[in-house]
């Protein structure tokens, strides 16, 4: 299976190359990267930056995992608009593009998570 976001040579070098361990990381961002992208989206309608920018410290070692570098720079981006507290149009673009891309990820690392089980 070709992946166009995902990279897996962290992930695989972290576990050794077993795909059991490989599979459990893998889940465990699938359950957890859509509700932190969600608090993300939530804190910046709200204008919590503190606890946006916190969110995305926190999401950043899962994107690494995975091997989403861009995201991971991406959102070491959020990270810094988030700490200057304020809104602008260039960290809402920047979420929705983090969301964007992460939805794409999370559906092909589904399907590499089928490829494993079988």
């Amino acid at each position: 299976m070709e992946l166009k976001y995902i990279k897996l040579d962290f992930l695989r070098e972290l576990c050794n190359s077993d795909t059991g361990r490989m599979l459990q990381y893998a889940r465990l961002f699938l359950q957890s990267g859509p509700e932190a992208l969600e608090r993300i989206s939530t804190y910046y309608r709200e204008g919590n930056f503190e606890d946006l920018r916190k969110t995305v410290h926190s999401f950043k070692p899962q994107l690494a995992y995975m091997g989403l570098d861009d995201m991971e720079h991406l959102a070491n981006q959020i990270e810094e608009l988030a700490a200057q507290k304020e809104s602008s149009e260039q960290l809402g673009e920047s979420i929705e593009r983090l969301k964007t891309t992460c939805q794409a990820a999370f559906k092909e690392l589904e399907a590499q998570c089928t490829e494993w089980e079988t």
